[in-house]
């Protein structure tokens, strides 16, 4: 808190979040003074690409350097908000129903979750995508509302590490301002024709005409 702020602001290695004063009304635009991780500076509008390695869905390194996580976390912010990425403006749901407007700022967050997203298309089906974005937004719930330790929550957990397994790879990107543009992906285990090709090639004898154009089994097999 800054005293004689109307402001109230809170902020971790995540994120800085915004609320109260003049954003409890929605119809007041958001102002460059509300931000302050992302504010405006003359570099902004620079370009760059930047490369970024997960292994198990967790991201380990920056352009082939390997950093700890809370490590990665500061490098990223340090490195998007100079391009002002990671500006959210939307409103929160409470347990009373009302929407709470709030502002927030997370750099690294934006970055990470653009690059894993596109790793996740690459290498999860479509199906194993809607149960992975179904459990994500129950594991947000359940952590908001204060159920960390619930039964649930951990039997989330456990699905999510599965789902998370086979998600390996670089997701190199290029950042402009306010903008993540995932561009190309470096991963063994895709289910493009690329990476299929062969195993489809030989696996032709073994499969029925159904089993071929489904390709269970062949996506199985290269994700493992």
């Amino acid at each position: 808190e800054i005293e004689g702020s109307i402001y109230s602001i809170d902020q971790n290695l995540w994120c800085r979040v915004i609320e109260n004063g003049d954003l409890d009304d929605i119809k007041n635009p958001t102002k460059e003074n509300h931000f302050l991780w992302t504010r405006y500076n003359a570099n902004c509008n620079d370009e760059r690409t930047l490369s970024l390695g997960f292994m198990n869905g967790l991201p380990v390194s920056i352009n082939g350097v390997f950093f700890k996580l809370k490590d990665l976390i500061s490098e990223l912010n340090n490195i998007g908000k100079i391009l002002q990425i990671g500006r959210f403006n939307g409103l929160e749901d409470t347990p009373l129903g009302l929407k709470n407007h709030e502002v927030r700022e997370a750099p690294a967050a934006e970055i990470i979750h653009k690059a894993k997203s596109y790793l996740e298309s690459a290498i999860l089906t479509q199906t194993e995508l809607r149960l992975k974005l179904s459990l994500d937004y129950r594991w947000t719930e359940l952590v908001v509302n204060g159920n960390w330790y619930s039964l649930e929550k951990n039997s989330i957990d456990a699905a999510i590490k599965l789902l998370n397994q086979p998600l390996n790879g670089v997701v190199h990107l290029h950042l402009s301002n306010k903008n993540v543009f995932p561009a190309a992906l470096e991963t063994d285990k895709a289910l493009d024709f690329f990476t299929l090709e062969d195993e489809i090639n030989q696996s032709k004898s073994n499969f029925s005409y159904g089993e071929y154009y489904h390709l269970n089994s062949i996506h199985n097999k290269i994700r493992n």
